[in-house]
């Protein structure tokens, strides 16, 4: 097997390695844009390559080139470097970029790769091979960071419902506005079920992920009714907002401005979206996984919080 190349993460340690698809959105900070040879094999995680102690859910897509590909014979394996590679077991997950919901002009379907891992403090890499080659991406995975992780309690936010915005409006960007508006954080918390909680704003989203991950927690959340609480959180307090940092993720220079943020998100401190927490119903945090994401992964997720 081929020895994880260290000086990869030299190259994308903190810019998302963005190469043909933006997967995530940080408007936060400029972003990089690496380039990609005419033939070459590459690997793209799906999210920002920042994170945190307890994470277990690393995505990637793969290109020959600018072009996405799907190889069926794909296999890979993690690294903590400067260590040697641990071969994990990969799945596949079919995503989308667009508007969602009723928009659905334009939509993409794409086929990425997932792999988990207990990932402990420090420099990992992720190398997928398929056909004879290999390719990397590398990410950080840190102990402290701003929002909650897993193993924290999540924060009780009096999230915006139907009945009152809290100050945002919209509190739902997606046409037609989802369903999972009808509760906020803390009375789900105090329900004493799980409780899952999607931070994404799907007209504003320079990903153009936002969208259709609302429509995947949207239909998986009617597989459990009455069992567990879904809540779509919205990431600006106005449509004047979000196109402010939208623009500004679009020209490349990021945004720090978080006065527009909507206070929900602004109390999880969360610098990307989309984000999907799994919550236990003891409130505390089981899982959390930034970008783009399957219907099967994140059913399969919520039964075993069901389980728990």
């Amino acid at each position: 097997m081929p020895e994880i190349d260290r000086r990869l993460f030299l190259r994308t340690a903190g810019a998302m390695s963005l190469g043909a698809i933006a997967w995530a959105c940080a408007k936060k900070t400029p972003k990089a844009t690496p380039s990609s040879a005419a033939n070459a094999l590459s690997v793209e995680l799906t999210g920002e390559p920042q994170f945190a102690v307890g994470d277990t859910r690393v995505a990637f897509a793969m290109f020959k080139g600018p072009d996405p590909i799907a190889p069926s014979d794909v296999t890979a394996s993690v690294a903590l470097l400067p260590g040697k590679p641990i071969e994990v077991p990969v799945q596949r997950a079919n995503v989308q970029r667009g508007s969602g919901g009723s928009q659905t002009a334009g939509t993409q379907v794409f086929e990425v790769f997932v792999v988990h891992h207990a990932f402990t403090a420090g420099t990992w890499v992720v190398e997928a091979r398929t056909g004879g080659k290999s390719a990397q991406a590398a990410f950080q995975v840190l102990t402290t960071v701003p929002e909650p992780k897993v193993g924290d309690h999540a924060i009780a936010s009096e999230s915006p419902t139907v009945s009152d915005h809290r100050g945002v409006d919209p509190i739902c960007t997606r046409t037609p506005p989802c369903a999972m508006h009808q509760i906020t954080i803390a009375d789900a918390l105090a329900k004493g079920q799980p409780t899952v909680v999607l931070f994404a704003t799907p007209e504003f989203c320079f990903s153009r992920t936002c969208g259709p991950t609302t429509d995947i927690v949207e239909s998986v959340s009617k597989q459990f009714a009455g069992q567990a609480s879904f809540i779509h959180v919205e990431v600006f307090r106005n449509p004047a907002a979000g196109q402010k940092a939208l623009t500004a993720e679009s020209n490349g220079t990021g945004l720090s401005d978080t006065s527009g943020d909507a206070p929900a998100y602004a109390q999880w401190k969360l610098g990307t979206e989309p984000f999907l927490y799994f919550i236990g119903a003891d409130g505390i945090i089981k899982d959390r996984w930034n970008g783009a994401v399957g219907a099967d992964e994140v059913h399969q997720r919520v039964t075993e919080l069901l389980k728990a």
